[in-house]
């Protein structure tokens, strides 16, 4: 062996190996890709937030004035009922008041007798 042959050998662990710059430069691309991919993910994120922001903003004033009807017609509901409940409440007392006076009537009779009955026709 000569030591030419040995040198070469030897300078194969020895030395670095050598690669292509075009690995490099792959990988360097490779790397720009990614970063703008993520890059592009983060905007169309950022978009989708102000787009739902914008939806909802033009929705709040829609939904407030749909909250206000149904508030009116809650109120109208409620005043209804109340409306309903009094009337009961003053046909139950006209019923009390009608039916005390009967009474009164019925006991007049029954003291005063026959005389009474007689004027009353």
């Amino acid at each position: 062996m000569s030591m030419d042959h040995l040198k070469r050998t030897a300078g194969r662990y020895e030395n670095p190996p050598k690669v292509n710059m075009r690995f490099y430069k792959e990988i360097a691309q490779r790397e720009q890709d990614f970063k703008l991919r993520n890059l592009i993910a983060t905007l169309r994120e950022e978009r989708v937030q102000c787009v739902i922001g914008m939806w909802q903003m033009k929705l709040q004033p829609k939904f407030d004035h749909m909250q206000y009807k149904r508030n009116l017609k809650q109120i109208a509901h409620e005043e209804r009922q109340a409306n309903k409940a009094t009337i009961l409440v003053r046909k139950r007392a006209l019923f009390l008041l009608m039916q005390r006076d009967y009474q009164h009537y019925l006991e007049e009779l029954e003291s005063l007798g026959e005389t009474f009955h007689n004027e009353r026709k």
